[in-house]
């Protein structure tokens, strides 16, 4: 014989609506917790599924369950392929939360403020640019003056030429770390 007390609890199923993307119902359940009665229905949650009340509300009568499950999505990023799932309402702040933010130049397709695609595929260019500045050789240019001091068919030299030196500004992008574009800003005679 086994000795000792035992204690039984009852606890009556309430109604409770569920609403999820395929649409609302009502469920009888038994559970003590949001979490335990998706559970129950044979939903599985996870850490950016949308889901209200808290998992760990209590179940009370008449309660309305709210669940959206994240979204998932592929990032193509520096030649890298990155899944990741969010409940986020754009293409910036899924890729926020994903810790793949843009920052400076970069750009998304689509675009970080559109909402998110249809297709589940976002691509992000990682820009940069860099300033080049290089000193450029001038060739001097010969002048001929005829002169009466000078016997004729005879050249003298008045002035040795020397050759000049341009300072030039080049701001050169790159996308992915190749470059795709090379512009002249500022060329200076020095």
């Amino acid at each position: 014989t086994i000795a000792g007390n035992l204690q039984l609890q009852l606890i009556r199923a309430v109604s409770v609506t569920l609403v999820t993307p395929q649409g609302e119902q009502t469920i009888q359940t038994s559970a003590l917790t949001v979490a335990d009665a998706l559970k129950e229905n044979g939903i599985d949650f996870g850490l950016y599924d949308e889901v209200t009340p808290p998992l760990t509300a209590p179940i009370t009568e008449s309660l309305t369950i709210r669940f959206v499950p994240a979204r998932e999505l592929t990032v193509a990023s520096a030649g890298a392929l990155i899944n990741i799932r969010t409940n986020a309402g754009t293409v910036g702040e899924a890729l926020a939360e994903a810790g793949i933010p843009l920052m400076g130049l970069d750009t998304s397709s689509p675009a970080e403020n559109e909402p998110l695609p249809a297709d589940g595929q976002i691509q992000v260019t990682r820009v940069s640019e860099s300033i080049l500045v290089e000193l450029q050789s001038i060739p001097f240019t010969s002048e001929a003056t005829e002169s009466a001091d000078v016997a004729f068919g005879t050249q003298e030299i008045l002035q040795n030429g020397v050759n000049g030196v341009a300072m030039v500004r080049t701001r050169v992008r790159y996308e992915n770390g190749a470059e795709v574009s090379r512009a002249e800003e500022e060329r200076t005679i020095l």
